[in-house]
Order: C-alpha cells, then sequence, then structure tokens
C-alpha cells in the first residue's frame, strides 16, 4: 500500500530536532510500507533556506531511511496564523501532488492543522482516505482558539479516523461529542537500539562534565508550555551548589533563563546548550540523574519515554498522557501542573532516590508500526 504523509512538524535545517518523533515514526513506518513525506518548512523572512542547504541538510539522515521525503519552504507573512498555514499547506500540496496522488491509498495528516487540515482537504477532493494524527496541542489548545477552532473541528469532522498518543486525548475528544468509534489511541514509540542504559561516569567524561555534582536536565522547548519559569523557582529553592541544571533545547525563553542565570548569580550552574543532535541526547541522559520536565499541558512527551528507557528517574507533571503511561513506575516523579511547591517536593524526592531502576521497555516503535498497519488495513476495507 503507498501512504502520503502531510505534516510541518519535522525536522528542518535550523532545527534538526523538529518533530524528531514523527521522523522516527515515518522512519520505522517505511520499513513495512511504501510511504512518501511531504512537508513545508514555514520560514521567517530573515530565515532564508536554499535548495543546496536543504540537499545538504538531507544528506546527514540515515541512509537506510525509506521514505520518499519532499520539503517545500513557505514565507511566513507578517499576520502569521496556524489556519493561515493550514490554508497555505493545502493549496500548496494540492499544486505540487495533483499530477500523483492517485497513486496513494491513503493520506495521512500529523497535527491537526496544519498538515492534518490539508490532508483531509486534499483526500475529500481526490477521493482518498484520510486519517489524522494528533499530537497533544492540536486538541489542548488549537481547539480553544478563535478561528483556527474551526479548522480544527472541520478536520476532526471529516477525518475518517483520528489517531491520539493517549487515552486521555480520546476522552477529552469523545467529550466535545467527536464518535469513540473513529478515534485510535497508539503510544509513541523509544528507539530501543538509541536509548538504553549507558554508564554514568563514562558519560560525564566523554561530555567533559565534573562527576562532583548531580544534574537536573532538561530537553525541549523552551517555552511557557513546558514549565519553565516554574523549573527555574523550583531550582533556585533548592539551594544546594552541588545540583546543576541543564537545558537542552531552543525557544522564546531562552532570554528568561539567560536572565534568570545572571539575576542570582548562577551562570556557572544553570547551563543552556541549545539544540543537541537526536543521537546524542542518550548519552546526556546518562550523564544526568534526574530528567524533569514540568509542562502545564502536553499529549505524551518522549522526553519521559527515552529517559526511563536509559534508566533515569523522572519528574513530571499530571497533565494529558503522563499519568496513564506512567502509573505505578516507582521512577516516576509526578506532580501538579503550575504548583512551585509540588514540583520542589518532586524534584527533592527524585534527587534522593536511589533503588536501581529497571529499563522502561513498555512503548516500541516496532508496536507502533503494527498498530498503524492494522488501521491501514481496516481503512482500505471500509
Amino acid at each position: 500500500m503507498k501512504i502520503l504523509v502531510l505534516t510541518d512538524l519535522f525536522p528542518t535545517p535550523h532545527n534538526p530536532n523538529h518533530g524528531i518523533f514523527i521522523y522516527q515514526w515515518a522512519f520505522h513506518l517505511a520499513q513495512s510500507c511504501d510511504l512518501t513525506v511531504y512537508q513545508i518548512i514555514f520560514k521567517e523572512n530573515q530565515q532564508s533556506v536554499s535548495e543546496l542547504e536543504l540537499k545538504r541538510f538531507r544528506e546527514n539522515y540515515d541512509a537506510n531511511q525509506r521514505f520518499a521525503w519532499t520539503q517545500r519552504i513557505k514565507t511566513i507573512g507578517r499576520f502569521d496564523r496556524i489556519w493561515r498555514r493550514s490554508r497555505q499547506f493545502y493549496r500548496q500540496s494540492k499544486l505540487d501532488l495533483s499530477q500523483t496522488i492517485g497513486e496513494f491509498d491513503i493520506i495521512i495528516g500529523q497535527m491537526g492543522c496544519p498538515g492534518g487540515y490539508a490532508a483531509v482537504r486534499l483526500a475529500k477532493k481526490f477521493g482518498k482516505k484520510s486519517i489524522v494524527g494528533l499530537r497533544g496541542s492540536d486538541v489542548n489548545a488549537y481547539l480553544s482558539r478563535p478561528v483556527l477552532k474551526h479548522y480544527m473541528q472541520w478536520t476532526l469532522k471529516n477525518a475518517e479516523i483520528l489517531v491520539t498518543v493517549s487515552e486521555a486525548m480520546k476522552a477529552e475528544l469523545i467529550k466535545r461529542g467527536y464518535s469513540e468509534s473513529k478515534i485510535n489511541v497508539i503510544y509513541n514509540g523509544v528507539d530501543e537500539k538509541l536509548f538504553h542504559p549507558l554508564d554514568q561516569v563514562e558519560a560525564q567524561k566523554k561530555l567533559k562534565l565534573p562527576p562532583d555534582y548531580k544534574y537536573l536536565l532538561f530537553v525541549g522547548l523552551l517555552i511557557p508550555r513546558k514549565g519553565i519559569n516554574l523549573l527555574l523557582s523550583a531550582y533556585a529553592g533548592l539551594d544546594r551548589p552541588d545540583v546543576k541544571l541543564i537545558f537542552v533545547g531552543q525557544g522564546n525563553d531562552r532570554h528568561l533563563i539567560e536572565n534568570f542565570r545572571i539575576e542570582h548569580s548562577l551562570q556557572d550552574r544553570i547551563l543552556l546548550l541549545g539544540i543537541i543532535p537526536h543521537a546524542q541526547l542518550p548519552l546526556w541522559y546518562a550523564a544526568s540523574d534526574v530528567v524533569v520536565l514540568p509542562s502545564l499541558s502536553e499529549g505524551v512527551p518522549n522526553v519521559i519515554l527515552e529517559a526511563l528507557a536509559v534508566g533515569k528517574p523522572v519528574v513530571a507533571s499530571r497533565v494529558g498522557g503522563i499519568l496513564e503511561v506512567l502509573a505505578g513506575n516507582k521512577a516516576a516523579f509526578l506532580c501538579q501542573p503550575g504548583d512551585l511547591n509540588s514540583l520542589f517536593e518532586a524534584i527533592k524526592n527524585a534527587l534522593n532516590f536511589s533503588d536501581k531502576i529497571e529499563p522502561f521497555r513498555k512503548f516500541t516503535w516496532e508496536m507502533n508500526t503494527e498498530q498503524y498497519l492494522q488501521i491501514f488495513q481496516e481503512v482500505i476495507r471500509r
């Protein structure tokens, strides 16, 4: 069977980790079906990306990648909105794919908007089946935004199948009136070849981290939704010179972290690393003592699954699907979202945790692929 995937949540030259979990999903799924990914890179005027840059960027990826990958560049306008991107995505994909779309059996949109909206419209125009993969913020936030919610509602209503990454997201959709029969839950996977236990001392040596400290590690977008401000306050409240805080990622809250370091004279204890290649993340997990993700909303973040696969305790908020995947895990320390005292206590308890952690192998990309293939067969039978 031939599958077409539309998404903007996929690696870019400016951010190779952008949507890396969808890249991993596509990489593993392509081992079992004929897959084409059509990506639009929405860029600001000052972020020039040439075709040569795209070509060189793509050369960095695995030679065993079996899916076809088309990238198109669209410049963000002055009045940029996600609902505008949805319309741009549909128009551009229709223009580029109208001659070849007859070859495909199913069109998948990853993220409700803009990729999901474009996928469903394209499928309806050309008589194809459509599936929309929902990741978290598209359900938790987009359905409440003026104008954008109408694009999301149309997408959810007209897609043949909806796939969520957690039971919590499925329950939210049912509460909003969407049919349970069209909603499937498929959890993200973890690449076990990449994320597995490593020696902490050796990892710290390779990363040139002093061994006489404990390390808290945050991996993700540096944005308000991830609870950056809360994490900084909780860290300052620890008042432990033997604990360092490491941030891996980029985003608008970077300046908040920089200012906090200066204001509290913590330049040597709060480390800002920027983007780290995905293949190097296991070393940073292994070198750390606790991985912290105090998000205010989430789907099921791969960060916590990867950290547990490496054998590290995690601190995470009771939001989205986090509680359902971590229930009963003794190495998971859950806190209330937005609650400083709750986060502070969870971090303290995690730092004191000394039990041996068995690698968390509950979710794999092989399981994810098998479930998607079952859905494909069901959709085609219809």
